[in-house]
């Protein structure tokens, strides 16, 4: 089965409803991005029978496609680097179920392949939550998910590759920024330190638990 995801700053977003929205609102964009030339509602991503179809929502500062502006509606190929605004975001082909291997070719371990399936699965977690309005409601599991994956790969040695090292702490910024109180910006920076610590061997024997340092999960976003 063919998917398409759009990669962001390391992340992957999978297009999984028949239109997605690029735009710097929380309220309207299925992605949301940070950047101050992106306008609130800026780009749509259509999934047609023919193929994906890239549109311009009248933004102030433009979209673009490989470098050439988009006046109206233009097709989208896998490959593709989309602009919205300073923004950059490559439209990239999975087939879903292939093996997964290196850059070299050689067949990933099995507990490298669990935690690549556990970050796609929140990566998708945190589209859908976007796509749907529920980012709230949504981000309890979603940094459930996170911790279990960071504290896997402190506890079993089997660090995670940098590429997914990225990933991760990308998701936990954007997760991140849902808060406007700024209450996850410490859970976010703990992710981050507890991704170095897991990568460090010298430093993964620290018997304190990775990550402790930020609230819980099922805490409550600004409790004390």
């Amino acid at each position: 089965m063919v998917r398409y995801r759009l990669k962001y700053r390391g992340t992957e977003f999978p297009l999984t409803g028949p239109e997605v929205t690029l735009g710097r609102s929380p309220q309207h964009a299925s992605i949301v991005l940070s950047g101050e030339r992106v306008s609130r509602e800026h780009a749509m991503i259509r999934i047609e029978v023919g193929g994906l179809v890239l549109r311009d929502l009248h933004s102030r500062n433009g979209t673009f496609l490989n470098g050439t502006r988009v006046e109206d509606s233009v097709p989208l190929e896998p490959g593709d680097v989309i602009q919205v605004g300073d923004e950059k975001l490559e439209l990239v082909r999975r087939e879903k179920g292939a093996l997964e291997q290196t850059h070299s070719g050689v067949e990933e371990d099995a507990t490298t392949l669990a935690q690549r399936s556990a970050l796609e699965l929140v990566e998708e977690l945190v589209a859908r939550a976007a796509e749907a309005g529920q980012r709230m409601a949504a981000a309890t599991a979603i940094r459930a998910m996170i911790d279990a994956l960071v504290e896997n790969a402190t506890r079993t040695g089997k660090s995670l590759r940098l590429s997914d090292r990225v990933r991760v702490e990308s998701v936990s910024r954007i997760v991140s920024g849902w808060f406007s109180d700024g209450s996850l910006k410490s859970w976010a920076d703990g992710i981050e330190k507890a991704i170095q610590v897991s990568s460090d061997p010298k430093k993964s024997s620290d018997p304190k638990r990775p990550g402790s340092e930020f609230p819980p999960a099922g805490a409550t976003p600004g409790d004390s």
